[in-house]
């Protein structure tokens, strides 16, 4: 048995534990952090002497609201400002310990110590990290809608409706190119022609012959 006292270290029959600890209230931090010590064991056990190890300082515990004898499973706070605390937290009813600290809100590790500078618990503690919400993408805005701009001339377009299919225009036959004597010889022959025409009927009148005239003599 004294082999084995001898071979765990003291403080591992401590029953004083620290099971909470608030680093970052909401709003300003100055009164409202806290540190919430349990006597997890049987047995009362008084904290006269007892010191908060933060930041490197040692600090005092003083009693403000209740005793300095922890009670077999009973809780205790230690804070900054104990008035505060009763406000924020009415329905607390144990024993309110006075110290001074500032916990850091990014996380550290602090010791409960005993009378003897004994380290009786350590709590050590890391923020979460602070997720950032997702930046937007930035939408680009022009002044004509691409739909648009990328239609073809020879669609008709409907603002809301999809584009017609365009429509085949009709087409006239080709006349085939004639060579420009082709041309003259075509012109001269419909001139004679014309001519010919006006000849047939102008020829008639032209052979008709008069009535012989008539000889009246003088008497």
């Amino acid at each position: 048995m004294s082999l084995l006292s001898c071979a765990v270290p003291a403080q591992a029959f401590a029953s004083v534990k620290i099971v909470d600890v608030m680093y970052d209230p909401s709003g300003a931090d100055q009164g409202r952090e806290w540190i919430q010590i349990a006597n997890t064991g049987n047995e009362p056990i008084s904290l006269i002497g007892y010191r908060l190890y933060e930041g490197g300082i040692n600090h005092k515990l003083s009693v403000s609201v209740g005793t300095s004898t922890l009670a077999g499973g009973a809780e205790a706070i230690i804070t900054t400002d104990p008035g505060q605390y009763t406000t924020d937290h009415s329905a607390f009813a144990g024993t309110i310990f006075k110290s001074s600290f500032s916990l850091s809100n990014t996380g550290e590790t602090i010791e409960l110590k005993d009378a003897s500078l004994k380290v009786v618990d350590t709590y050590s503690y890391v923020a979460p990290p602070v997720v950032k919400a997702p930046v937007p993408a930035k939408v680009t805005k022009t002044k004509k809608s691409p739909a648009i701009a990328a239609k073809p001339a020879s669609y008709s377009y409907t603002a809301g409706a999809t584009q017609a299919a365009a429509l085949p225009m009709a087409t006239l036959p080709q006349i085939p190119a004639l060579p420009r004597m082709w041309l003259y010889g075509l012109g001269l022959v419909t001139l004679f022609l014309l001519g010919a025409a006006v000849v047939l009927y102008a020829w008639p009148n032209l052979t008709a012959t008069s009535s012989p005239e008539e000889e009246f003599e003088l008497e």
